[in-house]
């Protein structure tokens, strides 16, 4: 039989590599415990409290930890795919490395987590506060970014393919050496101060969006769309734009300095100087 653990006061409790598979730990407070390695799949622990807990290498497939406060937890390693942690705290919380496939973290509260090598495909993470957090070297396939906050995010070697960037607001976030191939900023998205230096962005779509101060240099933007854009002071220096699309952009203050125009499309388009 299950686990029955609702409400339970488990403060700094040693459980490493326990079994809690199907258990349910509703409102549970279980700030600091030790749970590394602990067999978790479908746990139901909605509302609880795992501040400074340590559920490194944990398997927590199908767990629900719905607004959980998260909070400086360490998930390093975790399999959360196909889990729910959406509406959590997790400030500063540590997911590097874990896997997170189909995984829903919806209108969180990500800032200055750590997700350095955490992988993902076709997870949602739509509405979730990102600011100062650690994404370099992500593997993202597929994954919903619509209306999150990434001010600050660093995403520095992160591969995001055929993401969904869609309402997003970045301010001085770091693209740097990303792989953004087919990924789609879309609708009200706002990039301000970004740098996405050497980047490769083939084919990828930023379609009617806001770009202020942004750099690109050296960027790998063969096939990119910028249809639309409203670009101020973005520096395109020594970027690959062969057949890039630029119908109807509005760009002020731009700079192409030695980039590679070859066949790109600036039809309908104004630039000012």
């Amino acid at each position: 039989e299950s686990a029955l653990l609702d409400k339970a006061a488990l403060i700094g409790a040693r459980m490493a590599q326990a079994n809690l598979t199907d258990a349910s730990a509703q409102d549970a407070d279980l700030r600091g415990v030790d749970l590394r390695g602990g067999q978790c799949q479908s746990l139901q622990a909605i509302h609880a409290n795992f501040e400074r807990a340590n559920l490194e290498g944990a398997d927590l497939r199908f767990a629900d930890l719905t607004r959980c406060d998260l909070r400086q937890a360490n998930l390093r390693g975790v399999d959360a795919s196909i889990g729910h942690l959406s509406k959590v705290r997790g400030d500063g919380l540590d997911l590097s490395g874990a896997k997170l496939d189909m995984t829903q973290i919806q209108k969180a509260r990500l800032r200055g987590a750590i997700l350095t090598g955490a992988q993902s495909d076709m997870g949602n993470v739509s509405g979730t506060d990102f600011t100062g957090a650690d994404l370099r070297e992500v593997d993202l396939h597929k994954v919903d970014f619509t209306k999150c906050c990434l001010d600050e995010v660093d995403f520095e070697r992160a591969r995001l393919r055929i993401c969904l960037l869609r309402d997003v607001r970045a301010r001085q976030a770091r693209f740097v050496r990303a792989t953004l191939t087919m990924t789609s900023v879309t609708g009200q998205a706002t990039f301000e101060a970004c740098q996405f230096g050497a980047a490769s962005g083939r084919r990828v779509v930023f379609y009617d969006v806001t770009l202020r101060d942004c750099d690109f240099s050296h960027a790998d933007l063969q096939e990119a769309h910028f249809q639309g854009i409203r670009g101020d002071d973005l520096n395109f220096f020594a970027a690959s734009l062969k057949q890039a699309e630029f119908r109807k952009a509005r760009l002020t203050r731009c700079r192409f300095v030695s980039a590679d125009l070859n066949k790109t499309n600036m039809s309908e388009a104004r630039v000012v100087d």
